[in-house]
């Protein structure tokens, strides 16, 4: 399992280049963990759009264009400044981390085969991931989010979804779940699948503050 701070730092690549200049970040199946840059004030070339991985963290962006990198299966674009991020052309898209920007909107619709979605410290208001069925961790913390639908994603393991704006969390569907964090959360019930419900199962940790209603639902 991976823990909270582990998650929200999970596989964040730093690569030294000027802000002005596009960063592209070639990870080798044979070499996990293992990254490989441009040299420092080189431009990369549109050969880039073949790559499987981007990292844009700490760049200060307010924009990149994905639409021609059709391979990409993870992005990494923490710590900009984005109002807006289009990943509607990559469909292989597995991982996307996108912590700590401006972000009000993220439409995942196409990206069917993500497993990994970090978004926190954004503005979003909503979050769709209803097409998201392999989606296993999912870190939304620090966000005005109201509500947060997961009845699709039976496959959830890790959710983060701590100082939002919820005031109901169903996990009944989530029966993967291993980890939640949904504290600081004007919560008035969370939806659970085990029974009785204030009997939490040792096989999840659940983490929450005030006084919710556990509300069993088969």
């Amino acid at each position: 399992m991976i823990n909270r701070k582990g998650f929200k730092y999970h596989l964040m690549m730093e690569a030294p280049l000027k802000t002005r200049f596009r960063i592209c970040v070639v990870l080798s199946a044979a070499l996990l963990g293992k990254s490989y840059a441009a040299s420092p004030g080189d431009i990369v070339p549109a050969s880039c759009t073949n790559e499987i991985s981007l990292s844009y963290n700490d760049r200060q962006l307010t924009n990149i264009d994905l639409s021609g990198n059709a391979l990409l299966t993870a992005l990494y674009c923490n710590d900009n400044q984005l109002a807006h991020l289009d990943v509607s052309r990559n469909t292989n898209l597995a991982s996307l981390f996108c912590h700590r920007n401006e972000l009000k909107e993220l439409n995942l619709s196409q990206n069917i085969n993500l497993t990994h979605l970090g978004c926190g410290h954004n503005q979003l208001t909503n979050l769709d991931v209803s097409r998201n069925l392999r989606l296993t961790h999912l870190d939304c913390f620090n966000n005005p989010l109201k509500r947060l639908d997961l009845f699709h994603n039976a496959d959830l393991t890790v959710l983060d979804c701590d100082n939002d704006q919820l005031t109901e969390l169903n996990i009944a569907s989530n029966k993967s779940l291993t980890y939640v964090d949904v504290r600081a959360n004007p919560l008035a019930r969370i939806v659970v699948w085990w029974n009785p419900p204030g009997r939490i199962p040792p096989s999840i940790q659940l983490i929450y503050d005030g006084s919710p209603t556990l509300f069993y639902s088969p």
